[in-house]
C-alpha cells in the first residue's frame, strides 16, 4: 500500500480515514495543521507514526518532536495534544472504535469508521473470475479474502496452464 497515494484521496485535517483494520486495531491515516485539544483515551494505547512533515507531542511533563520516519507510543490515559506548523501526514494504530478526541469532544471529532476507500471482500467465484489482487469495479475495491487467496492462485494458474484466459 503506497501511503502518499492515499493521503491523496483527502484534503481535510483531523479526518481520520482507515486504511487496515488487523485484529482489534485499525490503522489510520489522518492530516494534521495546527492544534488539536487535550485529550486522553481511558482504554487504549496510541501509536503515532510520521509519514509526511514534523508534529509536536504535547504532554503535561513537555513536549516531544516527531519528524517523517519516527513513531512514538501514548499509553492509555495519559492526556495529550498534539500540533503541527505545517501539514503533517500520520498514521495512527489504535483499537477499533476509538474517538480521536477521547471524552474531550468537540469540533475536531472525527466521524468513527470512515475508511479512506470502500473495500467489498470477494466471494471465492469472484476470487476466481478477476486478477489477483484488487480490482476497481463500480467505484468500489474488491479484494480477495486472505483464507482464499493460496486457493484462488492455484485455481488461476492451472487455467492459464490450460490455455485459458479471463
Amino acid at each position: 500500500m503506497n501511503f502518499r497515494a492515499k493521503c491523496e484521496k483527502f484534503a481535510e485535517h483531523w479526518s481520520l480515514k482507515i486504511i487496515a483494520h488487523m485484529n482489534d486495531y485499525h490503522c489510520k491515516l489522518v492530516k494534521i495543521q495546527e492544534e488539536f485539544v487535550w485529550h486522553r483515551h481511558a482504554d487504549t494505547d496510541e501509536v503515532f507514526i510520521v509519514l509526511d512533515g514534523a508534529i509536536t507531542m504535547h504532554f503535561r511533563e513537555g513536549d516531544v518532536q516527531l519528524h517523517a520516519g519516527e513513531r512514538d507510543m501514548i499509553p492509555k490515559g495519559i492526556e495529550h495534544n498534539t500540533s503541527a506548523q505545517d501539514e503533517c501526514q500520520i498514521m495512527l494504530v489504535e483499537t477499533a472504535g476509538t474517538i480521536n478526541t477521547g471524552a474531550a469532544g468537540g469540533e475536531k471529532t472525527a466521524e468513527d469508521g470512515v475508511w479512506i476507500e470502500q473495500v467489498v471482500y470477494a466471494p471465492h467465484t469472484l476470487c476466481m473470475s478477476h486478477a489477483l489482487g484488487a480490482e476497481q469495479h463500480q467505484g468500489k475495491t474488491w479484494v480477495a479474502l486472505a483464507e482464499m487467496a493460496s486457493c484462488c492462485i492455484a485455481w488461476r494458474l492451472s487455467r492459464i496452464v490450460r490455455g485459458w484466459r479471463p
